[in-house]
């Protein structure tokens, strides 16, 4: 069982200072870079084809990818805080399926954590990322604004990302689909079955909750954007479910 954030309400704090459009500055970096074993493995998924508001952060000259993030506006990425530290000087974020140089890099000009972020982990660990210019030919994600009920559980989830199929494997950057299962909530948390998350896809998206809802990945699973408010008593998987 993997636990789940709901940062709805953390995302309204910054969302409207980040659509404001800029120039558009995209410069590809020459080289591809490498994984470090911190922001290795995650989904052991197929290689996802679709999807194409899931999205990779990168930084032209460090030494590693640093996750996933999901188009929610034409110029506004969502992602988590700890998969965009640093920067943004240097940060872009790249679309399509692999990691490949020169593929639609559009660079980073703002970037608004949440205040009161700590560490990853923590219900508050959310991010924006406001892009140089505007994505005109892929419609945004949509936000889940339904709140669950009872009914929803078992609801099929689909997690997209980029990281590594394993925990030291090097096959990162290539964009992977899993299936899950949602199993659980309350007011802070969302729990699905099926998925292991690591760094790596860190950002990434969760698609199909009850109104086409779309989340930023976590580090013990995927931060649905969706209300912390529930129709009804939390429902909470056994622990034995895990």
């Amino acid at each position: 069982m993997t636990p789940m954030l709901p940062p709805t309400r953390a995302l309204r704090w910054a969302l409207a200072a980040l659509l404001l459009p800029a120039a558009c500055v995209v410069e590809p970096d020459d080289e591809l870079l490498a994984a470090d074993d911190a922001d290795a493995p995650r989904l052991a998924g197929a290689v996802e084809p679709g999807e194409p508001q899931t999205m990779l952060i990168r930084y032209w000259n460090g030494p590693t990818m640093r996750g996933s993030a999901t188009l929610i506006a034409p110029n506004v990425v969502v992602t988590n805080a700890h998969a965009s530290f640093g920067g943004p000087e240097g940060m872009y974020v790249q679309r399509g399926t692999q990691t490949e140089p020169g593929i639609d890099p559009l660079q980073v000009v703002e970037k608004l954590h949440h205040p009161d972020y700590v560490s990853a982990g923590d219900s508050n660990d959310i991010a924006l990322l406001r892009l140089g210019c505007n994505v005109t030919d892929i419609a945004p994600a949509k936000i889940n604004r339904t709140a669950l009920a009872s009914v929803d559980i078992g609801s099929s989830i689909t997690a997209v990302g980029y990281g590594p199929t394993t925990w030291t494997g090097t096959d990162w950057g290539i964009k992977r689909s899993m299936g899950n299962q949602l199993t659980g909530f309350n007011g802070d948390w969302i729990w699905v079955s099926g998925v292991s998350a690591n760094p790596g896809d860190s950002g990434g998206s969760l698609y199909g909750f009850p109104s086409g809802a779309v989340g930023p990945g976590g580090d013990d699973g995927a931060d649905a954007l969706q209300p912390a408010d529930v129709d009804e008593a939390p429902v909470e998987p056994a622990p034995d479910g895990a």
